[in-house]
């Protein structure tokens, strides 16, 4: 019990000392909308490195599905006074539960899971802390069989 709580609170020191970001601290949450549709989340790990994540609900498909990305945030490209423009890359993974045949409303439920890579843009304030995004993430279902896909969302989030 005593090892849990040394490393939470060591945890939360390093987590703690990570220099906040301009307008706002490393913990961003807010709305995605596209393919998926639902919150994110989003952590700063150093000025540059971030975690990424979604719970959604897919329009396109009739089913939930969460991701979880690794992404590396490049210099700003462009900015002005008011804002920034920073580019990323990443990868992670995607979960997905949706209906087999939606139009026929059974019961058969699928489950999946997939790979996937991940770039985009993203718009931070400097005067307020929110960051709007805009991300495509092609990727490949691993299970239960293998099939390509194509996300796609703008985002929204205020961190504090």
């Amino acid at each position: 019990m005593k090892n849990k709580i040394v490393w939470l609170a060591a945890l939360f020191i390093s987590l703690s000392a990570v220099t906040a970001l301009a307008g706002g601290g490393i913990f961003g949450l807010g709305l995605v909308a596209g393919s998926p549709t639902g919150i994110t989340a989003k952590i700063f790990l150093s000025d540059s490195n971030a975690l990424d994540f979604d719970a959604a609900w897919d329009f396109y498909h009739g089913g939930f599905g969460a991701t979880g990305d690794y992404l590396f945030h490049f210099r700003d490209v462009a900015g002005a006074k008011a804002f920034a423009l920073r580019p990323y890359i990443g990868g992670g993974g995607a979960f997905g539960l949706r209906r087999e045949h939606p139009q026929d409303h059974d019961d058969d439920i699928r489950t999946g899971l997939a790979a996937r890579a991940t770039g985009g843009l993203a718009m931070r304030f400097r005067e307020v802390p929110v960051e709007l995004s805009l991300d495509l993430s092609p990727g490949v279902w691993i299970i239960p069989t293998t099939d390509l896909y194509l996300g796609g969302t703008l985002g929204c989030k205020y961190f504090f």
